[in-house]
Parts: structure tokens; sequence; C-alpha cells
């Protein structure tokens, strides 16, 4: 199983083992959270009944229908409640909530698997501000005194009811909703969706009322969807479904299991989306509302492999257990604004090799601009991935499954790199990776401090660049020191978000082009005049974004490209390389000459006087 899904192919078969596998991890978190919260007796419990208690209950729920406590225990909020519990227990985690509050969550879980398993219980469960989530049910809402508080919910032949001493809501029969009642009280049912025919169905519900739903460790507020919203959602996912389906049957087959819980959250703009799952809540996906079914499509596609990867790791070392320092070493990762540690890198380069393969299946099902955008989106990724996957194969605290696992990717990914893709198209992703690494090295690589001020000097003065010490050995003639985060670094991906708007829509970009700012997060008005073919009004752009002390990355980077096209010019090729090579260095000279009141030097003046010592 691990060989075929690191070669692509996963099936049903596949993610039915996956699920399996995480329904046992899970099993082990909840008993491992019951044994820490015994060990804290009265604080655990609070104003609630003892964990043994709700324990029992879910023992006896368990008993009586065995396949719907299932139901509930792997619902991925559940396993967020778990992680985030064992943590706050066992490494003193800091908590906004009091511990009964938090390990009360599992009488929340017990009474959910009674109402669905049809037995009898009565339970005391925690409401935050009045809110009452149980899981795979919904969530009651009624007046409240204080910010944490006890509430019961009760089961009896096959009814349910939430009661607070001031409201009740409920009974009801079945797994439906409880009417509200005159005492201010409300319910809202968990909203789910079934997706594609009974034979090939996606059953996933939309979380917009547990408390661990946002997966981070960090408590989130009910924030109901509207009406509206949500027929949006359903009908988004209906069509991406359907997508999933036609490009990859067999993966699709394999996400269903996977993909149990959306949460939704408002979208980022055109082409931005943001999404994000965890390996503690395996079937989770955090996901902003998306331009179209295809980029959803994709965005279930890259979070389903975090999902495969995280399960992997349940069961498998990926790095070796005893390596040291993992968090402090922190690499380049083509597809984020930060460094990311070893095992977040790891992570990444996977993700995006479903990705990947997504848009390489499209390209070769669509025609026309659909066509352009997957090729694009193909050639982009699979870049990035060979980029991260000789990083990672070549550190050697990759474990032995790690390094099979990733000798199965890299084996598929070779085949990808010789697969042709219009040669446009290819150019346009090479500019965009490139440009998207290049404004990271400005952001988070720091050239030694004395090699900047002998610059500087040298510049001062008018003499060459006194770099010939520094270029014995082409591609490291210097060592930058470790890599120092800059928490500025914003949308570093901007050229690549401008051409999927050139691919899609070449008037809406020349508009844009024409506006202060253009309103495309990450790219000025510069690049997106690049793009359009407009070369001397770029050119000019970037030389005065470049005048001022602190420009932004993009205008160095940008202005790289306009010197690159340039043909016979030797200070626009000198100018070219050095961009190219070292552009944190140029940009750092630049930044130390214009302190203390100096203008700005000219940006094509300073690259090429650099540029001429590395040829």
């Amino acid at each position: 199983m691990v060989d075929q899904i690191a070669a692509g192919r996963p099936d049903a078969v596949s993610g039915a083992l996956l699920r399996a596998a995480e329904r046992n991890h899970r099993a082990v978190l909840l008993r491992a959270a019951l044994d820490e919260a015994r060990a804290n007796g009265e604080t655990a419990a609070g104003p609630l009944l003892g964990v043994d208690e709700a324990w029992d209950v879910l023992t006896a729920a368990e008993q009586a229908d065995s396949d719907q406590v299932a139901f509930v225990i792997e619902r991925p909020q559940v396993g967020a409640w778990a992680a985030y519990v064992l943590r706050r227990l066992r490494l003193g985690f800091p908590a906004d909530a009091p511990l009964w509050a938090d390990v009360g969550y599992l009488h929340a879980i017990a009474a959910a698997a009674a109402v669905r398993a049809g037995i009898h219980a009565r339970l005391a469960v925690p409401a935050w501000l009045g809110h009452v989530p149980l899981p795979t049910l919904g969530c009651a809402r009624g007046p409240y005194r204080d910010v944490w508080e006890p509430v019961v919910v009760g089961t009896e032949n096959g009814a349910f009811w939430v009661a607070a001493p001031r409201w009740r809501a409920g009974p009801t029969t079945g797994r439906k909703a409880p009417p509200n009642d005159s005492g201010g009280a409300t319910w809202r049912s968990t909203s789910w969706l079934r997706l594609g025919p009974p034979t090939d169905r996606l059953l996933i519900d939309l979380d917009d009322s547990s408390p661990h739903r946002m997966l981070a460790g960090v408590r989130a507020r009910p924030a109901p969807t509207p009406r509206r919203t949500l027929g949006r959602w359903e009908s988004l996912l209906d069509e991406a479904w359907e997508l999933l389906r036609a490009t990859d049957p067999a993966q699709a087959s394999a996400l269903a299991a996977a993909t149990m819980t959306i949460v939704p959250l408002p979208g980022e703009g055109q082409f931005r989306s943001f999404s994000a799952s965890s390996g503690d809540a395996f079937g989770a996906v955090v996901v902003s509302e998306p331009d179209d079914a295809e980029a959803l499509a994709a965005t279930l596609v890259h979070e389903f492999h975090h999902a495969q990867l995280g399960v992997l790791m349940h069961l498998a070392d990926l790095v070796d257990a005893d390596a040291d320092s993992l968090d402090d070493q922190v690499f380049y990762a083509p597809w984020r604004d930060d460094p990311r540690p070893l095992v977040s890198l790891a992570q990444g380069t996977f993700a995006f090799y479903g990705v990947a393969g997504f848009w390489r299946r499209r390209a070769h099902q669509e025609t026309g601009v659909q066509a352009a955008r997957a090729y694009f989106e193909f050639a982009l990724c699979r870049r990035r991935v060979h980029s991260a996957l000789r990083r990672l194969r070549a550190d050697g605290r990759i474990a032995s499954f790690g390094a099979r696992f990733f000798d199965g990717v890299a084996a598929t990914v070779a085949g990808w790199l010789h697969e042709p893709v219009p040669h446009d198209l290819e150019k346009l992703a090479v500019a965009a990776a490139r440009d998207h690494h290049d404004r990271w090295r400005i952001h988070h690589l720091l050239p030694p401090g004395e090699l900047v001020a002998e610059l500087a000097d040298a510049w001062r003065a008018g003499v060459p660049a006194p770099l010939r010490p520094y270029a014995a050995s082409r591609g490291t003639w210097y060592a930058p020191q470790a890599t120092t985060p800059d928490p500025t670094a914003r949308d570093l991906d901007g050229l690549a978000a401008a051409t999927r708007i050139w691919l899609t829509d070449r008037e809406r970009l020349r508009s844009l082009a024409a506006r202060k700012p253009p309103g495309v997060p990450g790219a000025a008005a510069a690049d997106l005049a690049l793009l359009a073919g407009w070369r001397g009004q770029a050119h000019a752009a970037y030389l005065a974004e470049l005048a001022h002390r602190r420009p932004r990355a993009g205008a160095w980077t940008g202005l790289a490209r306009v010197l690159g096209s340039v043909r016979g010019d030797e200070d626009a090729a000198a100018g070219a390389q050095a961009l190219r090579e070292r552009p944190e260095v140029v940009a750092a000279v630049a930044r130390v000459i214009a302190t203390d009141g100096a203008p700005a030097p000219p940006p094509v003046a300073l690259a090429a006087w650099i540029g001429r010592q590395l040829s």
C-alpha cells in the first residue's frame, strides 16, 4: 500500500486501510485522554460527572451499535480535541478554559454516541457561551450567565433533548433537530451533504459549529453559514466531486474515505485560497470559498495527500526519531512565503505532488483556456516538487521509511519532467517558480555582513566589486548566514497569481495593469505590464519602485526578468546574472548604500557592477 500511495495510485482499498488505521489511532488517543483525565481527578471533572461515567456511556453505546459509535469517534473534530486535551494534560499547554470544560468534550462525544446508538443516558456536558455542540448531531444554543456552564443531554426511547436551568431544546425522536422552545433555546442540525450517486458517494458535513474545527488547538466560536452560502458550497462540492470522479476515479474513491468534514471560510480573492488540514484531525479540510469547482477539486486533492502522509506518519517514522533539532533548521519550500522545517517540507512536497498529478490529468482532458491553465499549473507544480525532492532526499535525517517513500515519489516525478508542455506555458511556469524563489531569498537569506559592507564601500569608492575571493567556486561563492525568517514576507507567489489571470482573462489583466495598486496580492502594476508584453512600461515602473529605500522584493526579481530579455547589452546581461544568482546580495548592498539619507543607487548599474565579477 505504501509504495502504491508513493507512486500516486491510491484507490478504494488503500483509502479504506488508511481510514481503519486512523480509527485505531483515534481509539488509542481517546484511551490516553481518559487515563490522563483520571489522573487529574476532581479537577478534570468539575461540575460534570467523572470521566469514567462518560466512558461507561460510550462503552454501552458501542455495545448497542458499534457502527454508529465508530461514526462519531472517527469525526475529525474528535481527533482534534483528543490531541489538544492530551497536550494540555501531559505538557501543560496554555488554555483559556477550565480543565473540566476541555475534558468535558468527552461527555459530549459520549452523549452523541448514545443518541446515535439509541440507548438511554443522561450526561452533563459543557456549554460555552451558551453553545452546546454534539458531534454529528448539531449545536444547541441558549441564554447563559457564565462563560462555561454545565447543561444536560438526555436520551430515552429514541428521543434526545438538551436542557439548562433556564431553557430546554427537545425532546425529539430519531436524530432530527429538537424543536426550539420558549426559553430562548435554538438548535442547528449538522449540515450533511451526500454527493454523487449511491454507488460512488462522498458524504461530508459542513462544520461551522464545532469548537475544535479550526484544527490548531484554537477554540472557535460557532459561526453559522448563511443559507445562500451553504447553497453555493453544496453546488461547488457537487461539481468538484463529479470532476474528481471523472479525472481519476480510483483516487476519488480513496479521497472519499479520507474526506469527512469541510470547514467553510470566506473567499480570499481570485486565484487566492487558504486551506489546512491536520494529522490530528484526519478527514477535515479547512478551506476558503474557491473561485470554482476545479480550484476546489485541486484543494481537496492537496489536503487528501496531506491526510495520507499524516496516517503513514502515525505508523512509521518519516524522519529519524532521535534526530536533533528537527525544527531548528528551516528550508525553502517553493509554495510558502516562510521557511519550513524538514517534516513540514516533506508534507508539502507530497501534497503538491498530488496537485501536480491532478493538473497533469486535467491538461490531458481539457482544451482551450482550461487546458492552458492546467498545463501551466502542472509545469509549475512539477518544478516545485522536483526542487523540494532534491532537498529532502539529500537530508541525512530522513528515515529508511521516508527514503523509500520519497524514492517512489521521485520516480514518478522523473517521468513527468520529460512530458511535453507547450513552450509558452513552460516559460511562464519557469518564470513564476524563479520569481518566488528569488523573492524568498531576498526576504529570508542574510548575506555575510562583512561582504555587504565591503561591496557598499567599494561602490562608494567607485572601484570594482571585491567578489573574486567569493567567486572561486561557482554557485557557492559565499555561504549565507543561517536563514533568518522575515515575518513581513507576504504573497511571494504574486507572479503566479497574475499569470493565472493572464491565462484566463487577458483583457482583465491589461485593465488591472493600469490600476495602482492593481488589486492582485503580491503583484504590482509592473509585474502585470511585463506579463502583458509592455516591457518598456514595466522597466520604468520597476526602476521607480527601486528608487525607494525599502522596495519590495518583487521589484528586484521583476527587473531581473526585464534585463534577461534584453539582447546585446553587456550591462543588462551582467545585471540579470547578479539578480538571478544572488538577488539577496544586490538588495542588501542597495539597502546599506541608501542608509543615512543617501539616495538609493541606480539598480541596473549596481546589479551590473556586481554581476561583472560573477562571470
